[in-house]
């Protein structure tokens, strides 16, 4: 056979499997494609929110779409955003609303659409059956509450500056789910330094000897954890995440920190809209538990090791 002629006839069977390839790759990432609409194309909040949800797609094999105004209050361009990632038709949108009172007919459209939506906010009274993810304040109090919860234990509470929202909402979650017997006290150090908090829990222990020790903070949590000699009987729990937090897990000075940061939001975010793609939960819980048992399981690594 002349040498043109089976080059030309391989030349047109290379091109029908770049074709088909290329339908088959079109395909499979239209069939797994997720839009998230974040609040802002900046900000350490929102980057961190869009690296987490960047990572779980990563994992899971999703074509993660993000979209967003250039600043968070831009309602009008995030409505745009939104109705551009349902024009697309994905099998689902994520949405992180900079107001979700000002989107509702939005919202309604998508859900209309048969699409799966995830609105990543507080629930805010916006009606209608939207599902709703949030850093699970209160329900991270209950949680700790649950695994504390023996009669006549004392607690103390710590925090190294005014309670945020979220940190209050602990609290609330915390106190409402503790038995009746339980003592807790309260205390308020103005100081984020760590060492601060040696001579705090040196007066506290000589006042009252307590059994549990709980920080509201990254800031309180270090300072427990530097006055651990002090208390080496007392448990000591935590919320938020930072390096010295993971050594002091890995040496087990500390028992168990929540984590709510916005990358661990994010990733939640993501692995929620599979499983109800998928119709099964991926995550268990919509908050993130680290102790010293799963510090370095595959997961929690996906979310701890990626702090700035």
């Amino acid at each position: 056979m002349d040498r043109r002629i089976v080059l030309f006839i391989i030349g047109i069977v290379v091109s029908a499997l770049s074709i088909s390839i290329g339908q088959n790759m079109k395909s499979g990432s239209k069939e797994k494609t997720i839009y998230l609409i974040n609040r802002s194309k900046y900000g350490y909040e929102y980057s961190q929110f869009a690296k987490g949800s960047s990572s779980a797609a990563v994992e899971y094999g999703i074509n993660l779409q993000i979209l967003a105004p250039d600043y968070e209050q831009d309602v009008s361009t995030q409505k745009l955003l939104l109705k551009e990632a349902a024009e697309n038709k994905p099998l689902g949108i994520i949405i992180f609303p900079i107001d979700p009172l000002q989107i509702i007919d939005e919202l309604r459209m998508v859900e209309d659409a048969n699409t799966q939506l995830l609105i990543v906010s507080n629930n805010t009274g916006v009606s209608g059956t939207f599902d709703y993810l949030g850093p699970e304040h209160y329900e991270i109090g209950k949680a700790i509450a649950e695994s504390i919860n023996n009669d006549k234990i004392r607690i103390n509470v710590y925090a190294s500056k005014d309670l945020n929202l979220g940190s209050r909402s602990v609290l609330k979650g915390l106190e409402d789910s503790l038995g009746k017997e339980v003592k807790l006290k309260k205390y308020l150090n103005n100081s984020s330094e760590s060492q601060v908090y040696v001579s705090s829990i040196k007066s506290h222990v000589e006042e009252e000897p307590f059994d549990i020790a709980i920080a509201l903070d990254e800031y309180a949590l270090e300072g427990l954890a530097a006055s651990k000699e002090l208390i080496p009987d007392t448990k000591i729990i935590g919320l938020n995440m930072s390096p010295n937090i993971v050594n002091y897990i890995d040496r087990e000075v500390i028992e168990e920190v929540y984590i709510t940061s916005p990358f661990s939001l994010g990733y939640l975010a993501v692995t929620s809209m599979i499983g109800k793609i998928e119709n099964e939960e991926k995550v268990s819980t919509k908050f993130i538990k680290v102790n010293k048992e799963n510090l370095f399981d595959k997961y929690i690594e996906k979310i701890i090791f990626t702090l700035d």
